[in-house]
């Protein structure tokens, strides 16, 4: 059974809140079809009114409220406009309401299967991590995920839905200049895509100087009351000193240069606005495209920046996600402990050990081959120089360390088979 996190076990994960998922589509396509004309509705009436070249609107407002002036056929429009905006605003909360909980709801579900690993990790294996880089894979790691799946639950389909609606508008009022941005976009997207392998390298650097320094940090706080004893301070907070001066600099190449590749990508899309606009003109001057139409093109040129710049901005999410994902499957692929279903329930217990062989590390063995019984009832001294193992030996007496060969049987019943709760 693969207990990794991926992409794909997320996207299953947001399937079991199908209901909700559906719910928020609904919303999310009501809410576009509510924003999409907004910039079409006023330019129109440059040429209905303005010009003098009454069509829809004028004659839809004459025939059910009467005829009138200038100013009373652009109050009844900019009336319609802030109603369309004010829904959209509603659907908007709905919908960033709905995906903010199936996120939440998906998080606390990887936190979960994060901790009951946790809990049956062997104890050397979750000492080869360290507690500082533990706990910044399930809180750091985490949030960056969350950030992501909002993102993409919320934003995704809307900002494409809305390039779709938008495009389509836009070649029903002129080929041309429609099929120029929708050739556009995804050029901008592949090169921005680029862009952000770049911004999710430096953001795992950044995480990797945090954990060093968190793991620096919990060491010297854990052995404080020594450190104070042998007036060790300025080697051990020297040496947190220096781990804080590589978050310095890791924190300072993301930040800034994160930011200076998602406005370069922007600045792309900046440079074919300006296209757009220009060959809007020409159109006005060439073509029987109207004045109106050119001011709604425009309008709906800058309208779909929006939902560019939250493409471009899931794209370096998504960067930061595959990367945070690498590090929490760090935690996932820690060993567990063997569990058996005995309960030892003789308080007298006697403990013989069998060829146990025992490693903190693959290429340096700590015990091997150690053979030794105790009887219930009796007091043992290990005795040996420092480092030779004596603390390793009860500790896998006890349970704390997994063996790596050999047996520890308690009453002739291998560790093994003994529950950890006997």
């Amino acid at each position: 059974m693969n207990n990794k996190i991926s992409l794909k076990s997320i996207y299953k994960l947001l399937l079991k809140n199908k209901k909700a998922l559906i719910l928020g589509q609904i919303f999310t396509v009501i809410g576009i079809l509510i924003s999409v004309p907004i910039p079409l509705l006023l330019p129109l009436l440059v040429d209905e009114v303005l010009l003098n070249k009454p069509d829809f609107f004028v004659n839809n407002i004459n025939e059910f409220f009467g005829s009138g002036n200038a100013f009373y056929y652009v109050a009844i429009v900019t009336a319609v406009v802030i109603c369309l905006r004010a829904f959209h605003f509603i659907f908007g909360v709905i919908n960033t309401k709905i995906f903010t909980k199936i996120s939440k709801i998906v998080i606390f579900d990887i936190r979960v299967k994060l901790l009951n690993h946790l809990k049956k990790v062997n104890m050397n294996e979750y000492e080869s991590l360290g507690s500082g880089k533990i706990s910044a894979n399930l809180i750091t790691d985490v949030n960056t995920l969350d950030s992501f799946i909002v993102n993409v639950s919320s934003k995704l389909i809307t900002s494409s839905l809305t390039l779709l609606a938008v495009g389509f508008v836009i070649i029903k009022i002129d080929f041309v200049l429609g099929l120029m941005i929708l050739l556009t976009q995804p050029t901008i997207a592949i090169i921005s895509r680029r862009i952000a392998k770049k911004t999710g390298e430096l953001k795992k650097e950044e995480n990797a100087t945090i954990e060093a320094f968190q793991n620096n940090i919990n060491e010297t706080l854990d052995l404080f009351s020594q450190i104070k004893a042998s007036n060790k301070e300025d080697n051990f907070f020297d040496t947190s000193i220096k781990k804080a001066e590589d978050i310095k600099r890791a924190s300072n190449e993301f930040n800034y240069k994160s930011v200076a590749y998602e406005k370069f990508s922007y600045t792309i899309f900046l440079f074919a606005f300006e296209i757009f606009r220009a060959t809007g003109l020409l159109l006005v001057a060439y073509s029987d495209l109207s004045i109106g139409l050119m001011f709604a093109m425009f309008g709906y040129i800058w309208f779909i920046m929006t939902p560019v710049q939250e493409i471009l901005s899931i794209q370096y999410s998504l960067a930061s996600a595959k990367a945070a994902i690498g590090r929490i499957n760090k935690v996932l692929e820690l060993k567990t402990e063997s569990d058996g279903n005995i309960e030892l329930k003789d308080k007298k217990i006697d403990i013989t050990l069998k060829n146990l062989t025992f490693s903190y590390t693959e290429d340096k063995t700590t015990l091997k081959n150690i053979s030794f019984s105790i009887k219930s009832g009796e007091k043992v001294a290990i005795i040996g120089a420092s480092g030779s193992g004596k603390t390793t030996i009860s500790q896998l007496i006890a349970g704390f360390y997994a063996k790596n060969s050999g047996d520890i049987l308690y009453n002739d019943i291998s560790i093994d088979n003994i529950s950890k709760r006997a």
